[in-house]
C-alpha cells in the first residue's frame, strides 16, 4: 500500500471553460476575467509573473508588428523620414547585415486548432 501526503502531481490538469472554447491546462493556472468592448477578451495567469491573454472577435488585434526600416544617419540626412518607427544606426561597420528581422520583438508561428488557423505570437526575449 502507498500513501502520498502533501504531494502535488505536476502533470495534473484541469479544463477551463471560456464559453466559446475550452482548454486543458496545468492545475495551478487560473482564469482571469477581462472586459472587452468589441471582442471577447480574457487571460490565464500561469504563475505570479506571467499571464497569457486572448482576444477573439472581428476587431481583435491582428498581432502584426509594424514593418521596420533600417536607415543610416546619411540616409536620414538625405531625405525626410518618420524616425518614430525606424531604427537609426550610427557609424555602422561596412559588413553589417541590414536585415530588419533581427530587431523584431516577437516570433510568430501558425498552427491549426479545431480546424481553424491560429496565429501564435511569443516574445523573443
Amino acid at each position: 500500500m502507498m500513501l502520498f501526503i502533501g504531494c502535488e502531481d505536476p502533470h495534473r490538469t484541469k479544463k477551463m471553460d471560456f464559453g466559446l472554447f475550452t482548454l486543458d491546462v496545468p492545475y495551478k493556472w487560473q482564469q482571469v476575467k477581462k472586459n472587452g468592448i468589441d471582442s471577447y477578451v480574457g487571460a490565464i495567469a500561469i504563475d505570479k509573473s506571467d499571464t497569457l491573454y486572448f482576444d477573439l472577435g472581428m476587431y481583435s488585434n491582428n498581432l502584426t508588428e509594424p514593418n521596420i526600416e533600417i536607415i543610416t544617419r546619411q540616409m536620414m540626412e538625405e531625405s525626410a523620414t518618420d524616425s518614430m518607427k525606424d531604427i537609426i544606426l550610427k557609424d555602422i561597420p561596412l559588413d553589417f547585415d541590414l536585415d530588419a528581422d533581427r530587431f523584431r520583438k516577437q516570433n510568430v508561428s501558425w498552427d491549426t486548432i479545431d480546424n481553424r488557423r491560429a496565429k501564435i505570437v511569443f516574445p523573443r526575449i
